[in-house]
């Protein structure tokens, strides 16, 4: 049976005022916490067949 795997990306710094939107990076808590969901998703055994992302910095952080 497939599945659907949704996952948004960590936290992220706040927007500052002149930083494009796309720029921000997730913040020492966001990077901790995809450590723990990519752990998590090892532990199941989940097969990634197919990815969609963002190509915000924040997301692609998430994703490695």
């Amino acid at each position: 049976m497939k599945q659907l795997l949704l996952i948004r990306h960590a936290k992220a710094e706040i927007a500052i005022h002149g930083v494009k939107d796309i720029e921000r990076v997730l913040t020492s808590e966001g990077i901790r916490s995809a450590l723990k969901t990519g752990i998590l998703i090892k532990e199941k055994e989940l097969s990634i067949q197919q990815l969609i992302s963002s190509s915000s910095k924040r997301t692609l952080m998430t994703l490695s």
